[in-house]
């Protein structure tokens, strides 16, 4: 990463910094980013908080179970949706809600969700991605995933169209690739109007924020809101 702030640097003249990192779960590159872009805030992908617990369930062997019982869908649901809680009331309602008579039930009947439990908790709040990383509470929609730079990769392997392109082939696309972000930056530059965001995608941002705004103003719960962000995580997996 120190190599790529010096090339940067050379080719455009401009340091490179910012004061959010988006990334998913790696160890290696957050502590990468963390070394060389002190001043920034690392922040751990929620789509990919997701689909590490998913991956999980499916290696406690509750995939089908998942799909059969609506408890325990919603119960899974909302070990994601804790990302939204505030951070300060995170550790605590974890506590509550592991020890709550109906998720004990649901650990009886299904064993596989007491280990789930245990590695959420010796993972992600106990463990090397403490909540500052995940918790999405204070975070709008662009600082809550890496989507964009997923959609880069899926758009990337589309133009290039083979596993194993040749080098001039590469560099060509490469070349294709490089005056298209020159424009975008051109864009940017001239004060265009950014891409329209996804009508899915707006109306989930303003789902969320209705919802949260009725938590902070007292006209729910945390309890009530933390049940309504679970049909939210819904629309991630």
């Amino acid at each position: 990463m120190r190599h790529i702030k010096r090339r940067y640097r050379r080719l455009t003249n401009y340091d490179l910094s910012s004061q959010n990192i988006v990334s998913d779960f790696e160890t290696g590159m957050i502590t990468a980013a963390e070394t060389e872009f002190p001043q920034a805030r690392m922040c751990g992908c929620f789509f990919h908080f997701c689909r590490s617990i998913w991956r999980r369930l499916q290696k406690e062997g509750l995939r089908n179970a998942f799909n059969r019982r609506l408890a325990l869908r919603r119960c899974v649901r909302k070990i994601m949706a804790i990302a939204y809680l505030s951070l300060a009331v995170v550790r605590q309602n974890f506590q509550l809600f592991r020890q709550d008579a109906t998720t004990q039930r649901l650990c009886h009947n299904c064993p596989g969700l007491r280990e789930l439990l245990t590695y959420f908790q010796r993972n992600y709040l106990n463990g090397q991605f403490s909540p500052v990383i995940w918790n999405v509470y204070q975070r709008n929609m662009d600082n809550r995933t890496n989507n964009h730079v997923e959609s880069f990769n899926k758009r990337w392997n589309a133009v290039v169209g083979r596993r194993h392109p040749n080098l001039w082939y590469f560099l060509k696309k490469l070349k294709t690739e490089e005056r298209r972000g020159a424009l975008s930056v051109a864009a940017v530059r001239r004060g265009d109007r950014p891409p329209v965001r996804k009508r899915k995608y707006r109306l989930l941002q303003e789902r969320i924020d209705r919802l949260t705004n009725s938590y902070r103003n007292g006209q729910r719960t945390l309890n009530q809101y933390w049940d309504a962000m679970v049909y939210t995580v819904a629309q991630f997996n």
